[in-house]
């Protein structure tokens, strides 16, 4: 075949796939967050499947996928990231980027039905360890070019492979629960990963709350560690927490907190308010293990409650 054959055979491709990109149906459902994403980038109608197989569809599809955002784009987060869903991951759409600060708007997400059901914007802070992969317009659907030549290209893979399992969110072996030390670092890296759902295994049998500073903490006396680590991850789904460090107290060392700055909790989930961006993970021993119990947002009340919360730390590390 002749190049100028080729060429008009590939313009026919992507015409095809352009009109028939135009005219497909989005048969998801209205209440999920792929029916959002496949509205605002009807190009992707030309595949169908759960979330987080979104990037590997649109990568055999002939779309742009790695992982550098761009405005236009649709993200893909693995199950567990960002508080995703368990099982099926979620995606959702790049309103803006400005720098490793992502905007987003997406359906299908939040605590209850009604937050479900309405569009939700948040602003997530990305990292190279973070499970991530964004769906450029390019070939696959007729849009614009493929992203500059420094974005880390999806590896190539056969279609008919399944996805491993993702590994860098999540730490492979729980803490020494008796230790500390070995709590602050493994929380720190859970974390800063966004691996909340691993913080379950965190959470004992009295279970864990969130609590107003200087409020008397009562635990909700039976073990809620899924439930509460899905809250936390929706809670700091718009921050970028940092640990400070950990210190121990109380009688005997009975307790200790670790402190967390950049972690602004979500009104929304929480039902707390916070000005100021100390967060407290408040862990009582129980036995001979430690467990996590409360997490506190620090407002600077009497003007010495956020220095104190972060004087005499040991490192997370």
């Amino acid at each position: 075949m002749s190049q100028r054959n080729l060429l008009l055979l590939g313009l026919l491709t992507l015409l095809s796939l352009a009109l028939r990109s135009s005219t497909l149906e989005n048969r998801y459902d209205k209440s999920q967050c792929t029916y959002y994403a496949a509205s605002m980038r009807p190009d992707l109608l030309v595949f169908r499947g759960h979330a987080k197989d979104w990037d590997d569809k649109a990568d055999a599809a002939g779309f742009p996928v790695d992982n550098i955002p761009q405005a236009g784009d649709i993200v893909v987060f693995e199950p567990e990231v960002f508080g995703a869903d368990s099982k099926y991951g979620h995606v959702a759409y790049v309103e803006s980027v400005n720098g490793t600060a992502v905007s987003i708007s997406e359906l299908n997400f939040g605590l209850n039905k009604e937050q479900r059901s309405l569009v939700h914007r948040r602003t997530i802070v990305i990292s190279t360890n973070l499970d991530l992969s964004f769906i450029h317009r390019g070939s696959g659907g007729g849009g614009e070019q493929a992203p500059p030549p420094t974005a880390t290209k999806k590896a190539d893979r056969p279609t008919s492979t399944p996805k491993p399992e993702p590994t860098k969110t999540v730490p492979i072996q729980g803490p020494n629960m008796s230790d500390p030390a070995s709590i602050a670092k493994w929380l720190s890296d859970a974390v800063s990963s966004g691996n909340y759902a691993a913080i379950s295994q965190l959470v004992g049998p009295e279970g864990a709350i969130f609590s107003g500073y200087g409020h008397g903490f009562e635990p909700t006396g039976y073990n809620n560690g899924k439930d509460f680590a899905k809250r936390l991850g929706l809670a700091l789904a718009n921050s970028h927490p940092v640990c400070l460090g950990y210190r121990l107290e109380g009688d005997s060392n009975n307790r200790f907190s670790i402190t967390f700055s950049n972690a602004h909790l979500d009104e929304q989930v929480t039902g707390l308010q916070q000005q100021d961006s100390i967060t407290l993970f408040l862990f009582f021993k129980n036995g001979n293990r430690y467990e996590l119990e409360v997490v506190v947002p620090v407002d600077n009340y009497g003007g010495w409650e956020i220095e104190y919360e972060t004087s005499n730390l040991s490192a997370c590390r």
